[in-house]
């Protein structure tokens, strides 16, 4: 009768300290006066310790909560066409596909120049792509020196990093489609302009090798002073007479979404990135899934020029 009454406090108080051996005792010789019909609720779920039939209390199943929660929470629906009167694109992840291949000169050219480890800086590389240059450097030397990197060794690993990605840049980088899109664009009317973190003469030399440079009326690469975000829009807005509302700006990366919105632009988001979630959130204004789709998805808004 003693060792009875241990089973039901057992099963009736989870929680009190109770001999395996008296657990097994009862899965091998389960009563029927302890048996529980209540088991076809699916709003419930059940903890994984219970035993002989039995589930002793029930728990909020978190994957119906979490349902629950995304019904709500779902972002509001993108615009399917957008107007705008100029598109401006980033370089690298939405014309060429170069984030691998930059990734992997400037671990080169580091390991070269200051001894440090080419997988890790080219890991740090993806993680500070999008800001400029310089500064995604220094943010590098943090990670591994806890330091800014000196002007010295910034002045010969840029300068070495440079060079390894035009020598292996070509045409083959460039996303199937994309000079067909972007002809086609001009040809409606839209003014086209290449906004990017790259040096000034680095974007102009990576246009001529990849045979885009005719395709775009204006290219402004970054500098400490003057980078891609509201400096560029400000700049383009000028240049074709515009609002910055009247132009958008097509990137693949979070750093893209939130400088076109810093800027007042419209943002659109070619899908490529490694967080999609992340940047569905930031709520762009047009998604566009392949860059090539977009000749469907905007339409001309005259300018005042």
């Amino acid at each position: 009768m003693k060792r009875l009454t241990q089973h039901i406090l057992n099963i009736l108080f989870p929680g009190r300290n109770v001999a395996r051996s008296h657990i097994n005792a009862l899965q091998n010789h389960p009563s029927p006066a302890l048996s529980h019909a209540s088991t076809s609720n699916s709003a419930y779920t059940y903890p994984s310790h219970t035993y002989a039939g039995f589930k002793p209390y029930p728990v909020k199943n978190p994957r119906i909560r979490s349902v629950q929660a995304n019904q709500v929470n779902e972002p509001p629906q993108q615009p399917q066409v957008i107007r705008c009167a100029a598109i401006v694109v980033d370089f690298d992840g939405s014309l060429v596909d170069t984030l691998e291949h930059k990734a992997a000169c400037c671990g080169q050219a580091c390991e070269e120049i200051v001894k440090w480890k080419a997988e890790r800086v080219a890991k740090l590389y993806h993680l500070y792509s999008g800001k400029p240059r310089r500064a995604r450097f220094n943010d590098i030397s943090y990670e591994i020196i806890d330091r800014p990197m000196s002007e010295r060794s910034y002045y010969r690993i840029n300068e070495r990093y440079s060079q390894l990605i035009l020598d292996g840049l070509d045409e083959t980088h460039v996303f199937d489609g994309v000079p067909e899109l972007f002809k086609t664009l001009r040809e409606k009317g839209f003014r086209l302009g290449v906004s990017t973190s790259t040096p000034p003469d680095d974007i102009k030399r990576a246009l001529e090798l990849t045979k885009l440079d005719t395709l775009f009326d204006e290219t402004l690469g970054s500098t400490d002073e003057f980078s891609k975000g509201p400096h560029h829009i400000q700049h383009f807005a000028k240049l074709w007479n515009l609002q910055p509302s009247q132009i958008a700006m097509i990137g693949d990366d979070v750093t893209d979404v939130k400088l076109a919105q810093k800027a007042g632009a419209q943002s659109i988001w070619r899908v490529g990135t490694p967080d999609p979630e992340l940047l569905r959130a930031l709520g762009p204004t047009l998604v566009v899934d392949p860059i090539t789709k977009l000749v469907d998805m905007v339409e001309l808004e005259e300018s005042a020029s």
